[in-house]
């Protein structure tokens, strides 16, 4: 019996350990990436693609960025978001000198789509160069409760992930979002 209540209390503390509180350092993509200096680059190339699908608001426009991360314009109100996959304390990009912390705190879904005023700015940056980083950090209290495909492979490193993308057509972004 004396189990069962350490057992509830822990399975309400644990999942939240490893979530930051959103003003635990000042948070913009150098910072976080200063704060984990072991993290290694990646880099790899994409080729995009460009899909109309209808969603539950309406329809949207779907641009594949790498296995799991996607960028999204809403043809009913003309917004942009980025989506992506996992349980993630820290998700953010940039491109040319555009940068987006889109995310530092408390998980609280296995797929998420990240709005930021900004993102226009990201999306014509990376029609302009080609290119972006992304940077995420996996809650690794919550990830192994969904069956997670990350965002460009199925390996776990403690403390996170910084990825440099080359678009292999990046005039084919500009097509999909006229």
């Amino acid at each position: 019996m004396k189990y069962r209540y350490l057992l509830t209390i822990l399975w309400l503390i644990v999942p939240n350990a490893q979530a930051h509180e959103p003003d635990s350092f000042e948070m913009s993509f150098a910072n976080w990436l200063a704060h984990h200096e072991s993290i290694q680059v990646t880099e790899a190339s994409v080729k995009v693609s460009c899909t109309l699908r209808q969603g539950v608001h309406g329809k949207y426009i779907d641009i594949p960025l790498g296995n799991t991360l996607d960028i999204h314009r809403t043809l009913y109100d003309e917004s942009y978001n980025i989506a992506a996959s996992g349980w993630l304390n820290t998700f953010a990009v940039k491109s040319g000198n555009v940068e987006i912390m889109l995310h530092h705190s408390k998980p609280v879904l296995p797929r998420n789509q990240y709005y930021d005023e900004k993102l226009y700015l990201f999306i014509e940056e990376l029609k302009r160069t080609g290119k972006f980083e992304y940077i995420y950090e996996l809650n690794t209290h919550r990830h192994g409760h969904v069956l997670l495909s990350t965002l460009q492979g199925n390996r776990v490193v403690p403390g996170g992930y910084h990825f440099r993308v080359s678009l292999e057509n990046p005039g084919d972004v500009a097509t999909c979002l006229e």
